[in-house]
């Protein structure tokens, strides 16, 4: 059977992705790749170019559906309103369901997980390009939409709490996949249903809750507008 270009590609992901989330980034080899994926070492060359560039094409082929079906629902959210603008709520769970979507269908979620902690600690530096590449355009629409619906935050306290709803939103996952495994009796396994439920709560809740820090209303306008530098 002649293996089609999308079947190299598709292969060679596939086998990137589980090698990554198993062995780490900086221990697997382009090699290991390649044989995992019965093809030879010129295929990845041709699809990728580079190690690195192959690591980014891992997260975009699942986490660049996820941030188009943000973008669509935050766009839905914000055409359904008046002048007002959409709730808090509607905007958190624009950012939210897609991860649950992904999370219900079960089948590569664990891995997809652990793959994205191994990025955060060992792709070093490049974990900041590929936050860059992957995120930007989410920060630069929901950010403003966020400031909006929480008028009382300013710049720097409304994205720490963008941070901290993103790292609980995922710690709450990985929590949640562990949480059957009989050494792990730190967090109890919840009902499956409760879970989207309770993370929209908290998330929400995240931004409802009264200002840390003083800040200047007029750069709040400014930042809900765009106007702000980011």
């Amino acid at each position: 059977m002649v293996l089609t270009e999308a079947d190299t590609k598709g292969k060679i992901l596939d086998a990137a992705e589980e090698l990554f989330s198993e062995r780490g980034f900086p221990s697997t080899t382009l090699r290991a790749i390649t044989e995992q994926a019965g093809v030879n070492l010129a295929a990845v060359n041709y699809h990728f170019g580079s190690k690195d560039a192959l690591i980014f094409a891992v997260f975009d082929r699942f986490v660049v559906p996820m941030n188009e079906e943000r973008l669509q629902l935050l766009d839905d959210a914000e055409a359904g309103t008046g002048s007002d603008g959409p709730s808090l709520e509607s905007v958190v769970s624009a950012f939210l369901h897609p991860v649950v979507r992904n999370w219900k269908r079960g089948d590569r979620w664990p891995r997809r997980l652990k793959l994205m902690a191994r990025a955060m600690i060992e792709l070093g530096p490049k974990s900041e390009d590929l936050k860059r590449h992957l995120f930007a355009e989410i920060a630069r629409r929901f950010l403003p939409a966020l400031a909006r619906c929480a008028p009382h935050l300013g710049r720097a306290e409304l994205a720490w709490r963008f941070y901290f709803a993103i790292g609980a939103m995922n710690f709450a996952f990985h929590a949640h996949e562990r949480s059957g495994e009989p050494e792990n009796q730190l967090f109890p396994l919840l009902d499956e249903q409760r879970v989207p439920e309770l993370l929209l709560h908290h998330m929400v809740n995240t931004f409802q809750t009264p200002a840390l820090l003083p800040s200047d209303a007029s750069e709040i306008d400014g930042f809900a507008t765009g106007e702000v530098e980011r």
